[in-house]
């Protein structure tokens, strides 16, 4: 058998690996599975919250709060890299500004629509 590497002239020999650094490897495959498990996690409470958010959102009949979720919805979709950083962030600013048990949706602060459709701050 030792002979079948010299009979083929582009094997390359296997490398020998310590113990220790098998270990370390074993070590290291789990402490990267159990970081896997926490960033589902927190994918998940991410999701959950953004759920949660457009739900109230709709229930309380806010259609410009509906109309930024979905901008920014679309705009996460076409950047994947700023999705990770700010999902999380968004969702809970808006949830803590806009959907309050006791708020009503006709505040002074609120957007008014023209009739035309233009949006005015008043």
């Amino acid at each position: 058998m030792a002979s079948s590497a010299a009979a083929k002239p582009r094997a390359r020999p296997r490398k020998v690996i310590a113990i220790q650094d098998l270990d370390a490897l074993k070590a290291k495959k789990q402490q990267l599975k159990q970081d896997l498990k926490e960033m589902n996690k927190t994918v998940k409470v991410q999701q959950q919250k953004k759920r949660r958010l457009m739900k109230a959102a709709h229930n309380l009949h806010d259609e410009d709060l509906l109309w930024l979720l979905r901008e920014r919805q679309t705009q996460r979709s076409e950047d994947p890299n700023s999705a990770q950083d700010q999902n999380g962030d968004a969702a809970e600013d808006l949830s803590a500004e806009n959907v309050e048990p006791n708020e009503t949706v006709n505040s002074e602060e609120h957007v008014n629509r023209t009739s035309d459709g233009a949006q005015s701050n008043e």
